[in-house]
């Protein structure tokens, strides 16, 4: 009796064991799955995680100016079919690339001067390596034997320079709907910000030394781009000065006196240009009338402002003849009539 209760007992005890043995191991099988689930899912999170970082990888190497075949830009622009414009540089060209993006194509002189050569670099080398909302995006160039070319990006409304001098009706180069006073004060606060970014914020200080009405495009919404880095200088930010080759430099009625006269050249020159540019907004009118061949000061508030180098100052005498009105001798020292609109804008 004894010896069958010893046996009734073990058999018990060794199912119970072997239940204990099949439980933990169906326990280590499912944990073993879950791991492996686990696993799988970390590989699928690392392919989903590594696609748009290589998304981002290439849009940041596509930030770079790339370089175009000549024949590549022939079959953009239809084979130059579209000219936006011309300049002493070369032609401007309309193109569609092929993800269906608008580009001006500006296509230098085929001679290829020295000038020619320095502007091309000049573009590259300084808008090249830049992005800003108020400057005109460089999306890349052309070096063949037979075609040098810079791809911009198109700004539909053109330049500032087709809505202004409405005032000044014997030289008018408007073509555009006059813009609102308040537009115009965005564009110029744009512009502003655009050239403080070159001066002060990028990683080399870029001097601009060509700021006027034409080279300040204009999207459809009537953000202005800084365009045209053909003059354009790089310069450390402890340098005070930049050497310049040549004289002449810059445009009639825009630039500093510095880069007509031989004197040390400095980012104050733009400053200098652009304060320029915000008279001919205000008074609807060339300050340099290529028309007349003769330059115009603009008066107001009774003080003449007059060529004086960037950072530098009149003499006693100009002063003199500026506190007192102007000089009388000069019959284009003439009053600027402001309507209200401008009043409140210059307030």
């Amino acid at each position: 009796m004894g010896n069958a209760l010893a046996i009734i007992t073990t058999i018990i005890v060794s199912k119970r064991m072997k239940k204990k043995i099949i439980k933990k191991v169906l326990e280590e099988i499912e944990k073993k799955n879950r791991e492996t689930q686990a696993s799988n899912n970390a590989v699928e999170d690392a392919v989903i995680e590594v696609g748009p970082v290589e998304t981002f990888l290439n849009q940041i190497l596509n930030e770079k100016p790339m370089r175009f075949s000549s024949e590549q830009l022939a079959a953009c622009t239809r084979n130059y079919s579209s000219e936006l414009g011309s300049g002493g540089y070369g032609t401007v060209y309309k193109g569609e690339l092929p993800n269906g993006l608008l580009v001006a194509v500006k296509v230098l002189k085929v001679s290829m001067n020295k000038k020619v050569q320095e502007a091309f670099m000049a573009e590259i080398g300084t808008i090249g390596r830049t992005y800003h909302v108020h400057l005109v995006r460089l999306y890349g160039f052309c070096f063949d034997a037979n075609t040098k070319a810079l791809v911009y990006e198109y700004l539909e409304k053109g330049s500032l320079e087709k809505y202004l001098y409405y005032g000044d009706v014997e030289c008018s180069t408007s073509t555009g709907k006059r813009l609102e006073w308040g537009t115009l004060h965005g564009i110029a606060v744009g512009t502003a910000k655009g050239i403080r970014y070159l001066h002060e914020e990028c990683q080399q200080r870029i001097v601009h030394y060509d700021i006027k009405p034409a080279n300040i495009l204009l999207t459809a919404d009537d953000t202005p781009k800084v365009a045209d880095f053909g003059l354009a200088r790089l310069g450390e930010r402890e340098d005070t000065h930049m050497s310049l080759t040549g004289g002449g430099r810059g445009t009639p009625g825009y630039a500093a006196p510095e880069l007509w006269m031989a004197l040390p050249a400095s980012e104050k020159c733009d400053v200098y240009s652009f304060g320029m540019v915000l008279f001919e907004i205000l008074g609807q009118r060339r300050n340099y009338d290529p028309c007349r061949g003769e330059s115009r000061d603009h008066v107001q508030g009774g003080a003449v402002v007059r060529a004086v180098p960037a950072g530098g100052a009149a003499d006693d005498e100009q002063r003199g003849a500026d506190a007192g009105g102007g000089d009388a001798d000069c019959p284009a020292c003439e009053p600027i009539p402001l309507r209200h609109g401008q009043q409140q804008w210059l307030n």
